[in-house]
Order: C-alpha cells, then structure tokens, then sequence
C-alpha cells in the first residue's frame, strides 16, 4: 500500500468564529512578505482552493501519483491555540467534524488526524476522546508551537502522556511561516526558510527539554524532513558534552542525537541526498512518503522521489512509500 502522510484540509465557517484575525495577525506568510510576494501567493492559492477544501477532487491526482491513502489533517493555519478556550475548542470541533465527514465519503482512500485545543488542556483531552473514540481519528496535528509556548512546556505533559496511553502518533508541523520573521520578507524566505526553521526549534526543544527522554514511546513524525536539524544536529551532541555546556543536559542523559532516533520523517525534502542523510542516520523505518499536498513546496511525483535517492533497497522503498505509515497509523 502507498501511502502520504502529509496533506491539509480547509474548514468552511472559521471566519464567522474569527473574522480577519487568522489572516491579518496569524498568517505569517501574508505578514512578512512583499505585495508582488503576497499576489503571487493569493494567486496560487485561488487556483488550488478547490483541492484544499474537498476530497472529492482529488482522487485523479491520487491515482495519476500512485497513492493509495493520503493522511488528512486539518490545516496547521486553522489551528487557533492562541483564541480563547471556548473559541478555540469550536473551531477544533467544527475541523475535526469537517475532517472526518470528508474521510468518511472515501474510507479506503483517506484517513484523518484531529486538532486540539491545547491552550486548555481540559478540554483538549476531551476532544482528544471524542475525536478518536467517535470519529476515528488516527492521530494528532500538532503546531511546532502552542501560541506562544514552547512543546517543552509542563503544560503540555497530559498530553504526551494521553498519546503514550492510546498509542496515538502526532503529525508534527509549522503554522504558516516563522511567527518572528522580519528578515524573512524576501523570496518567499518566510516558507522556504522560515518552515525548516520552526521544525528545527520545535524538535530541539522535544529533545532538549527532555520530553523524548520522559515519554520514550512517544511517537512523533516531523514534516519537511525535521527541518536542518537532521544534517546538523553535531552542534547539539557538542553542547551537551558536560565541559562545554551543562545546562544543555539538564533534562537528558544521552547526548541528543540519540533522541532523534526517537522521531519519524517525511519525505517533503527534494534533494534525494537528503534522504540518504535520514536514512543512514535514523534507519528508513523511521522515514514516511509525503506530498504536502497541493501545495507549491510540495511533491508531485513522490515515488519518482524516492527512486531517485541512490542505494535504496527493494525493501526500503517498500517500506518508506507506505510500509512505515501503515505500522504507525494502523491502517490494516
């Protein structure tokens, strides 16, 4: 079976909880860009628009790639952490609804994924039961940031905690852009760059702070292939050597490349390098096919992708196009 593991879908009816707030104050690829950047970003939008807020449309492109199942989550941009807790958990309601209703229509082609609202984990926990025990959900969408809390933070510990329990996989990936991005505004940095940049803070922290270290059966798949840290991570491993740094091993006993063992990868690199870097350092098993799909930064011939990455086996193939997600997500 061939599977994605990374594609979004839009929710109708968030504007009514939120009016302009999402695009003027929350979406990081609008507000740090330059108007030819933001014309040109609105107008690929608009062309795709129609594949980011159904499944219905999408099961020719599926078949021209050669997918069989596509993970669906909602998308990280409608994710609200940073409302009020009621506002919040509607609109984690209403996405996860969407979701599940649209993988419904479709059950041997789409799976989903659910959002919560994390900024109150009462209700976060709540919906967590209802999304899985009622809709069926597979796994967890969570943003490389709560508002503005850092995935370290105590505050989210019942959550790892809940995924460990029910054995839970989170999909792990940026909002829209890096929140602090001023340098950004060029070339289309605030994606190109700023994505990457977000996931290396994110799984830094993960491994730092020692939450990989707490819950050792956490399952976590980073999207665009972890960001820089991956092909950098000897940085960290020098940190924590007690002589140079010992606050960087303040929460951990293992140097941190030994956490990153830990995680899951997708595949949304396009350098098959890139790959053969995840592959050697973090074993194929722990490597997932992605698309990112329709988006610009996506992967268009994703199994292309992986054919071209040198000294691939048979078996390896097999298992990062769609071997790894099935053991993750159990589908099957």
């Amino acid at each position: 079976m061939i599977i994605d593991v990374h594609s979004h879908l839009f929710t109708k009816g968030l504007s009514e909880l939120l009016g302009q707030r999402i695009l003027d104050e929350h979406n990081y690829f609008d507000r740090f860009d330059t108007d030819e950047g933001r014309i040109e970003h609105r107008r690929f939008r608009d062309t795709i628009a129609h594949k980011n807020f159904s499944l219905d449309v999408r099961i020719d492109d599926l078949d021209r790639m050669g997918i069989d199942m596509q993970l669906v989550s909602p998308t990280p941009g409608q994710v609200l952490y940073w409302c009020d807790a009621d506002v919040a958990e509607q609109a984690a309601r209403l996405e996860n609804d969407n979701v599940a209703e649209s993988v419904a229509r479709h059950g041997d082609r789409f799976f989903g994924i659910c959002v919560l609202p994390l900024s109150d984990m009462d209700l976060a926990l709540r919906e967590l039961d209802r999304a899985v025990g009622e809709l069926g959900m597979k796994g967890i969408l969570i943003n490389t940031a709560v508002a503005e809390m850092e995935l370290s933070d105590p505050h989210l510990e019942p959550l790892w905690n809940r995924a460990e329990e029910l054995d839970l996989p989170f999909l792990l990936h940026p909002h829209l852009g890096f929140p602090k991005g001023d340098r950004l505004c060029h070339y289309y940095m605030i994606n190109i760059t700023g994505n990457p940049f977000e996931e290396t803070l994110a799984l830094t922290h993960l491994v730092m702070g020692g939450v990989l270290e707490r819950h050792p059966k956490l399952k976590i798949c980073i999207v665009h292939g972890g960001g820089y840290l991956p092909a950098h991570f000897g940085r960290l491993d020098q940190g924590y050597k007690i002589n140079v740094r010992p606050d960087s091993r303040r929460h951990i006993t293992k140097p941190p490349s030994e956490y990153l063992k830990q995680v899951y990868y997708d595949t949304v690199l396009f350098d098959p390098d890139e790959i053969t870097i995840l592959v050697d350092r973090f074993g194929a098993d722990h490597v997932l096919m992605a698309t990112d799909y329709p988006h610009d930064l996506g992967l268009d011939d994703p199994l292309g992708f992986i054919d071209s990455v040198p000294n691939l086996s048979a078996a390896q193939k097999a298992a990062i196009n769609g071997g790894n997600a099935q053991k993750l997500f159990k589908l099957g």
